[in-house]
């Protein structure tokens, strides 16, 4: 019985690339939450539009977060 050759596997992303994405959607995290709890004390009037804007900009970086982990395992 052969085996096969040990095959190194190499992300299809850069690690430069990935860390930076989790770190911008680790922030933006963050701060969406922090608006959208302030707004409803500083800002009543806005509030809403704060928590939609937080919702589609948290939706956007968890879209972006799956794809890059998908791609980074895509080959694998």
């Amino acid at each position: 019985m052969t085996t096969a050759p040990e095959q190194t596997y190499a992300p299809n992303i850069p690690e430069g690339v990935r860390r930076t994405v989790y770190y911008v959607t680790l922030v933006l995290g963050a701060v969406t939450l922090a608006a959208s709890g302030l707004a409803q004390i500083y800002w009543p009037d806005a509030a809403a539009a704060v928590l939609a804007t937080g919702g589609v900009v948290t939706s956007t970086m968890a879209f972006l977060c799956g794809g890059l982990g998908v791609a980074y395992v895509g080959s694998r």
